[in-house]
């Protein structure tokens, strides 16, 4: 999905290909930019490179945070639900997990009052 735009002399002797991403290529990257995270362990490091992207093409980034917002929630409500049918080392588990969501949940919370286009 890229395409060489043109060549750039290097200091090296070389000549580097500027490389273009085709339309196609550009249509998957703004869909990827607008879906939320589906698993929880990606979410420290995919969603903050979406929001870092979002934020550095100057895009709204509110799709993507409501969309994120609305896949988390129904993860935490699933999580402390099973917090009352688990004990021992599962339950430690599923409470790291249910604690780590709602963080992310706060942040996105966070975000809208301190995000400007």
């Amino acid at each position: 999905m890229v395409c060489t735009a043109e060549q750039q002399a290097s200091n090296q002797g070389s000549v580097w290909p500027l490389i273009d991403a085709t339309q196609a290529g550009r249509d998957a990257a703004s869909a990827w930019l607008t879906e939320p995270v589906s698993r929880t362990r990606d979410m420290r490091s995919e969603l903050l490179v979406k929001l870092a992207l979002l934020d550095r093409a100057r895009a709204d980034p509110q799709p993507l945070i409501a969309a994120q917002r609305e896949h988390l929630a129904l993860v935490v409500d699933a999580l402390r639900e099973r917090l009352g049918s688990v004990s021992g080392f599962d339950r430690t588990l599923v409470l790291w997990r249910f604690e780590a969501v709602s963080a992310t949940v706060r942040l996105l919370d966070a975000l809208p009052a301190q995000v400007t286009t």
